[in-house]
């Protein structure tokens, strides 16, 4: 008797196993590796999170890793970076401030999938080069998150292009309850929500039904009591 309830047991967990890996079991976090990835003239390029999938959220993280490296790929680019530089550094060069840009917050009102975050474009000017691409991130439907550089210009054109060496871009699931992404939920995130929901501000749509109104409000402190 106690073999052939092991023996189910058993059962029932590969069951399990094999469903978890053939559905791709969702996590709060999927990181997107960047290995390659080229910055060139007129060179769209996604990546995604496959087959790893995200939770549905209301809010989301996105974040490039510390080692994130690029070089020069080609052109006089190639002479410039020889060697791998840490993006950040890199942005800084072009446009200063601009690394800020490597974490990002993204609402997501109702907290349903399929989610495009806004695009961020980039442009900037270093040692007689202009950079200019936009970078974008989503979710699917399924869950599978992606990421995307595309509408890059590089002038003049003989600076060539740059590739990704190293790093990955991390999607997580955000706390909503911290309305004002300092990292915990407090009384300053009430004050924050309460400051834009008077003002009628498109962010404390929370529960994303176009209004902003009572619902919002039970919706904040529902996530915001559960703390982060």
């Amino acid at each position: 008797m106690r073999t052939a309830t092991m023996n189910l047991m058993l059962a029932g967990g590969l069951l399990a196993l094999g469903a978890c890996v053939s559905a791709a079991c969702a996590s709060d976090s999927v990181s997107i590796g960047l290995l390659n990835m080229r910055i060139a003239n007129n060179v769209n390029q996604t990546r995604s999170s496959s087959p790893n999938v995200i939770n549905r959220a209301f809010k989301y993280y996105t974040d490039f890793s510390a080692d994130t490296m690029v070089k020069g790929d080609s052109g006089l680019l190639a002479f410039t970076y020889p060697n791998p530089v840490p993006l950040a550094t890199l942005m800084e060069s072009f446009q200063t401030g601009s690394s800020a840009a490597l974490h990002s917050v993204a609402a997501n009102p109702g907290g349903t999938l399929p989610f495009i975050a806004a695009p961020q474009t980039f442009s900037g000017t270093s040692s007689g080069a202009t950079l200019t691409m936009t970078i974008g991130a989503g979710i699917d439907a399924s869950g599978v998150a992606s990421f995307n550089i595309t509408q890059v210009t590089i002038a003049p054109t003989l600076m060539g292009s740059m590739k990704f060496t190293s790093g990955t871009i991390t999607i997580s699931v955000g706390c909503l309850g911290d309305y004002n992404n300092d990292g915990g939920a407090d009384g300053s995130d009430i004050q924050a929500f309460l400051l834009d929901w008077a003002a009628g501000g498109a962010d404390a749509d929370l529960n994303g039904d176009g209004g902003i109104d009572g619902g919002d409000v039970q919706t904040f402190f529902e996530h915001w009591e559960a703390g982060c």
